[in-house]
């Protein structure tokens, strides 16, 4: 038979762990909704702000960020700095972004004689998409990687709506 204060401490051991238990799951529903908002704002952004995000994140990196043209959906950026240059497009879609934005990247990186080449988007790669540009030496960022970068940006309070120049 088990005594009462055996008992007690078993009861109150299995609070602890349920207490525990509950603020992971908190923890983790704050996270994902964060994230989930992140997202939607991502959404909202249209391309003169989409593409002062970017110029913004590789400035905040280290790289001089200019304007190149903006055509048919598609920013081009050019960073400078660390002794690299990369060509940066920026492609806000709906869909999955396919393998001819990688051969169109590969063709401006050339065009502009720059080291590296970045496709970016709001969405994501097609598999086809990802494989060229692992062949090619082209970096791809998908949504993932831009909430976790805009939640960075967000909690140093940094604004990206703010009118800028950008060359």
């Amino acid at each position: 038979m088990i005594s009462d204060q055996t008992l007690m401490l078993l009861l109150l051991a299995l609070a602890l762990v349920l207490s525990v238990i509950f603020l992971l799951v908190r923890g983790r529903m704050r996270l994902s909704n964060r994230r989930r908002a992140l997202g939607a704002e991502l959404d909202e952004m249209d391309e003169a702000v989409f593409e002062r995000y970017l110029a913004m994140l590789f400035t905040r990196m280290g790289y001089q960020v200019r304007r190149i043209n903006y055509v048919d959906n598609v920013s081009t950026l050019v960073a400078t700095g660390h002794g690299m240059s990369y060509v940066i497009q920026a492609r806000r879609n709906r869909r999955k972004v396919g393998i001819k934005a990688i051969k169109e990247v590969i063709a401006t990186r050339k065009y502009l004689k720059c080291e590296r080449a970045i496709v970016v988007t709001n969405h994501f790669f097609s598999n086809k998409a990802r494989q060229m540009a692992k062949a090619n030496q082209v970096i791809t960022l998908d949504r993932h990687d831009l909430i976790k970068e805009l939640g960075r940006i967000k909690s140093s309070g940094a604004k990206i709506n703010n009118p800028d120049n950008l060359n």
